[in-house]
């Protein structure tokens, strides 16, 4: 499937980011400007409006630049399901923070921590029980 945002180039992204100050709005600042550089016709790079989100029982904030990416947020952080997605996968790409998650479709019983610059594909039709830690 070929992506109007390339994958890797969001984990580059991601990656450049790591580190940066999360309180002051600098790291999502900068990644908004890196993506709206890479993707100027998709990404407007305008201070956008956060919006509270529920989904999943996961309790968060995401800001839209575009119909993807999503940025979101956590600073108290929060728990749930995935969702379950038939056609498209879904990429995760951690900017700060911690992220567990455990497949729910398998016998597998390992946790899989995501940290800062890592990265993560929800593949379609899969579902994860997921744990979002606070500053992520």
């Amino acid at each position: 499937m070929a992506y109007k945002i390339d994958p890797a180039s969001l984990h580059t992204i991601a990656k450049q980011v790591v580190g940066r100050p999360l309180q002051d709005g600098e790291l999502i600042t900068r990644a908004i400007e890196l993506l709206a550089d890479d993707y100027p016709d998709l990404v407007d790079p305008a201070p956008g409006r956060w919006v509270g989100s529920k989904a999943g029982g996961i309790l968060g904030k995401v800001r839209f630049s575009t119909s993807a990416p999503v940025i979101f947020g956590s600073p108290t952080g929060t728990q749930g399901f995935s969702g379950r997605y038939k056609h498209v996968n879904i990429y995760e790409f951690l900017m700060a923070g911690r992220s567990d998650s455990h497949d729910l479709d398998s016998d597998d019983t390992q946790l899989m921590t995501l940290s800062p610059g890592e990265r993560t594909c929800l593949e379609r039709g899969r579902a994860r029980g997921l744990t979002i830690h606070p500053g992520s």
